[in-house]
């Protein structure tokens, strides 16, 4: 069996033992291989390439098929194995991804034994995300899809709050930095942007400007599409703009802090909805169906089936034969979906924010 031996040599005379001799052998058979290193994640038009150096050797010092070895890869996040059998110390990742961020874990494996996994670093990766977007910053995960611009390169920017949330801006030079959003796919025509953001005090106001782009770039690429001067409410205050999209194409939504004295800026809820009727519009509502937001509620024209579904797609209510209103105040902040099914058959759709 594979392992390190003792060996004992003893001399005899006539029956008479001397004082045994011992060595310890090296390693016998096939070691366990050493974790893979220099493991590097990159891109190479666009598609995650996995480069990594092969073994040095075996846990113990001992002999391990070099010509044999293979190594898995596994796509995190969802652990996915890609392969058991790759050869090379080069891997192309060539499924189509969803955006998100992603790093890969490689295991040398020579026969039944397997080495030590290595985790490469996180890159992000996957096409713009669909409308409708929201997210309520619950997770770190979701906030490295944002960018963010330290344009006045003070080495103080827009940083994840994992305790409380929320995107924080807490840098007391003169602002100049920006917040981007995860790319997204619109179609020409009206949009409605959602968020929530307080100030770190009452007597402090902060000032922002949120834009939309083709990019990441501050500057003439950046349009104005709305600004805010006396943001200073400590409590998240919900801001709501209307804006239209110029082309169908990839765009973003930039939040520009411009405070010449900033003392605290936080963004917590943010969500973008597209106002085009789309195949999933359905047809337009005909007053039988909207959200009033100041009775939180959804107004009904009619008797009818209603169903509201969250930004990350989960049903949270369902109605059979509601009429006139149905209360939606237990509901937390987000975007959402309702459908409504009338007696008669019709069917409307609206996207609301809460």
């Amino acid at each position: 069996a594979a392992g390190k031996y003792e060996y004992k040599v003893v001399g005899y005379t006539d029956g008479n033992a001397g004082k045994a001799a011992v060595v310890e052998s090296s390693w016998i058979g096939n070691d366990t291989p050493r974790a893979v290193t220099d493991v590097v994640l990159s891109t190479v038009e666009g598609k995650p390439q996995l480069t990594f150096k092969a073994p040095a050797g075996g846990v113990n010092d001992g002999y391990i098929d070099i010509e044999g070895l293979r190594y898995r890869i596994v796509r995190n996040p969802g652990e996915e194995v890609l392969t058991e059998n790759l050869a090379d110390t080069v891997y192309i990742d060539e499924d189509e991804l969803a955006l998100a961020m992603y790093s890969y874990t490689v295991t040398a494996l020579c026969g039944e034994l397997e080495s030590e996994a290595v985790v490469s670093n996180a890159m992000k990766f996957g096409e713009a995300l669909s409308l409708p977007y929201g997210t309520e910053m619950e997770t770190s995960a979701e906030m490295d899809l944002w960018t963010v611009v330290d344009a006045n390169k003070d080495d103080r920017s827009w940083e994840y709050d994992e305790d409380d949330h929320e995107m924080a801006y807490t840098a007391y030079s003169a602002a100049d930095d920006w917040l981007f959003t995860p790319p997204f796919k619109a179609t020409e025509g009206s949009h409605t942007l959602s968020f929530r953001v307080r100030a770190f005090a009452y007597r402090y106001p902060e000032s922002m400007e949120v834009t939309l782009s083709r990019d990441t770039v501050p500057g003439e690429s950046q349009q104005v599409i709305d600004s805010y001067t006396e943001i200073n409410s400590t409590l998240p205050d919900l801001y709501t703009v209307d804006f239209e999209v110029p082309s169908e194409g990839v765009w973003y939504v930039g939040f520009h802090v411009t405070t010449e004295d900033p003392w605290g800026l936080y963004i917590s809820t943010c969500s973008i909805i597209s106002n085009v009727i789309s195949g999933i519009d359905e047809m337009p509502l005909g007053g039988k169906l909207y959200f009033d937001r100041n009775r939180e509620a959804l107004i009904l024209g009619e008797t009818g089936d209603v169903q509201v579904v969250s930004s990350a797609g989960t049903t949270v209510v369902v109605r059979r034969q509601a009429s006139e209103q149905l209360d939606l105040s237990q509901l937390p902040a987000g975007f959402y979906i309702a459908r409504f099914r009338t007696v008669g058959g019709e069917t409307y759709q609206v996207k609301f924010v809460k």
